[in-house]
């Protein structure tokens, strides 16, 4: 890192880091709040959505020799069509 606090075009990894940050904060709750009708059911089931996303992401890209982090996102946003068409 340089004294200025800017990174090097080497070292970044890039705004897809930045954009699966922001999926994996976003749409657990999304899901989570399709099956919720309180605060507090929403931050429990937004927990355990994100848990299961994480978990079957690892086995899928374990299994498919897939990159992590987009699968883990892939499968939240799986989580969160279901979810959305089971309610509607």
């Amino acid at each position: 890192q340089a004294e200025d606090g800017i990174r090097d075009a080497q070292e970044s990894r890039g705004l897809g880091d930045v954009y699966k940050r922001q999926a994996l904060m976003v749409v657990p709750v999304l899901t989570a709040m399709q099956f919720s009708r309180s605060f507090k059911q929403t931050i429990i089931l937004s927990i355990i959505f994100s848990l299961l996303a994480v978990v079957s992401g690892f086995i899928c890209s374990y299994y498919f020799n897939l990159a992590t982090g987009g699968i883990i996102v892939i499968m939240a946003i799986i989580f969160f069509c279901f979810s959305y068409l089971l309610n509607h």
